[in-house]
């Protein structure tokens, strides 16, 4: 399952830590960003971002930031659609397995 940041953009849902809303950061939480620039490991997106997610690649140590275009509130509701979506189909596979 994938979660969609915009443009052609997917990050995978289980390496997601967490959704960062663009427009309320502290000045602590602006400085935390710029330090994933300095360290290339920003992943920047078209226009001004409006959320950000915090990735933990598989097999690495260290995190990522994705830059969206896309608002924090829709990207929770997608997150929150997909992990849905995965728990009903878990759950339609079970009962077809039960029977």
């Amino acid at each position: 399952m994938v979660l969609h940041l915009g443009e052609d953009l997917a990050i995978p849902v289980d390496q997601i830590l967490m959704i960062i809303n663009a427009a309320n950061m502290t000045p602590e939480l602006a400085a935390w960003t710029e330090g994933f620039k300095k360290n290339r490991r920003y992943v920047a997106c078209q226009g001004k971002p409006k959320a950000f997610a915090l990735v933990r690649e598989r097999g690495k140590t260290r995190d990522r930031l994705y830059a969206s275009s896309i608002a924090s509130a829709t990207l929770q509701k997608r997150l929150n659609d997909t992990i849905s979506r995965k728990w009903l189909f878990e759950a339609a596979v079970l009962s077809v397995e039960e029977i």
